[in-house]
């Protein structure tokens, strides 16, 4: 009960990235927000891999806390090309005052208030 609870949870986000929400494309990457971190993660690779562009890495944020959680995910095109998620998270967590981290996955954390859309030039 509690894993097709959690199933119908990821689904219904999704369903919401497709008709809801917006996803911010740019350059060479593209987000969007979600409003459960604990989806963020699930959300995002289902997307990249069904519903968004293989091409660029895809990061999921969701703030329930004080702090933005990053959740990144990339295809086995863009790591065979060199693309170090675990990398790029810490270093855009640190250009905005935040920390970030991958113990075993990417993670990245930025303060409250550096909410809103995705930082530019990238």
């Amino acid at each position: 009960a509690l894993e097709r609870d959690w199933q119908d949870r990821v689904l219904r986000e999704l369903g919401h990235l497709q008709t809801d929400r917006k996803v911010e494309v740019h350059d060479h990457l593209q987000a969007f927000w979600v409003p459960d971190a604990n989806l963020a993660g699930p959300v995002a690779g289902l997307a990249l891999a069904y519903l968004l562009d293989p091409t660029r890495p895809v990061f999921a944020l969701s703030a329930e806390t004080a702090r933005t959680k990053v959740s990144a995910r990339g295809t086995p095109f863009l790591t065979d090309r060199g693309l170090d998620l675990a990398v790029a998270v810490r270093e855009a967590a640190r250009s905005v005052g935040g920390r970030g981290w991958a113990p075993g996955r990417q993670r990245g954390l930025r303060p409250q208030g550096t909410r809103r859309g995705v930082p530019s030039g990238s």
